[in-house]
């Protein structure tokens, strides 16, 4: 049979499109140079690492492709995500990123910038596999340029809480070509107003029946509580969390397989304590690095028995250190 396979990407799909057409041609030596091509797409692409359960994901990550003004080449946009602390912002550009990076000739996930000079090291060490080892400006400039230069690329700048990280941007756009994208994530919105970015997003806190459900994956594993006992403390769980989806992990992971005697004793000790705010809280969390985030996270949700010499063993197994980390 004559019969060849002619694969392209979807603008609006993560899936492959696919178009039947006839050649002279091996059909099944053709499959094979086929899956071997898209296996070598997928493993040349990266994968960044997301929370396990993601409500109210889809609605924000479909908001944020409108932001962006996918179906355009002739532009370059800049979107900013802002709010406080714990409300996901990582998250969503996170996401974004895994469902849209393949649409790019490169692609990087930056957090805490920097300065000019770190985002050209980076970049150029991100997407090319090149390091910038030479302090001269002009030749540093050159090589950008001679690299970036109507590259379309998809570059995101995570929880950026410095001014200088965004006055390097108006001059970085100039190395980009048409079709590029950056998404930049902050808490404050002031920041995004100076880098001029072409339009802005307000995450906002869970809704009540959204919270719940984001609490009960963690405690229960399901998407509401097990029985109306559990309905009543959760209630008193989502007016601390103050729908923070970053509160509601934590107390979910910490709660779950607990008694109920020990859910009320961990309520009564958030409501003696009133002077505690769970904003404070976040803010302590958001000024880790990222692999002491990914440590928090691991001893919230799964280190609730065992010794301390088995935490440490594990986390040495995984290449993290708790004499340095925490």
């Amino acid at each position: 049979m004559k019969s060849s396979l002619c694969v392209y990407y979807s603008e609006n799909s993560k899936l492959l499109k696919f178009l039947i057409f006839y050649i002279d041609r091996n059909e099944s030596e053709f499959i094979q140079d086929i899956i071997k091509w898209v296996d070598s797409i997928m493993v040349n692409r990266t994968f960044l690492n997301v929370a396990r359960y993601l409500v109210r994901i889809e609605s924000r990550v479909r908001d944020i492709y409108q932001h962006l003004s996918m179906g355009r080449n002739d532009i370059i946009c800049m979107v900013g995500i802002f709010e406080t602390g714990g409300i996901g912002k990582t998250t969503i550009a996170k996401e974004n990123y895994n469902r849209i990076s393949y649409q790019f000739e490169g692609s990087c996930f930056l957090s805490k910038v920097g300065g000019l000079i770190q985002l050209q090291k980076t970049l150029l060490y991100e997407i090319f596999g090149i390091s910038l080892d030479f302090h001269d400006i002009d030749r540093r400039i050159n090589v950008i340029r001679h690299r970036l230069f109507s590259k379309r690329v998809l570059l995101i700048l995570d929880d950026v809480d410095e001014l200088v990280e965004l006055e390097t941007l108006p001059r970085a756009l100039d190395w980009f070509g048409l079709g590029t994208r950056i998404i930049i994530t902050a808490r404050d919105q002031h920041l995004l107003n100076i880098s001029k970015v072409d339009s802005k997003y307000k995450l906002k806190i869970l809704a009540n029946d959204e919270a719940l459900k984001h609490f009960s994956l963690h405690a229960f594993e399901k998407d509401e509580p097990l029985d109306e006992y559990h309905v009543e403390l959760s209630k008193q769980v989502l007016q601390y969390a103050q729908g923070l989806p970053l509160a509601l992990t934590v107390l979910g992971s910490t709660l779950k397989d607990q008694s109920i005697h020990q859910w009320k004793s961990v309520l009564n000790r958030y409501k003696q304590i009133p002077d505690i705010n769970i904003q404070s809280v976040l803010r302590s969390y958001d000024s880790l690095e990222d692999n002491e985030k990914d440590m928090f996270l691991d001893i919230a949700c799964f280190f609730k028995v065992g010794t301390l010499a088995d935490v440490i063993k594990i986390f040495d197994n995984c290449g993290f250190s708790l004499d340095y980390d925490i």
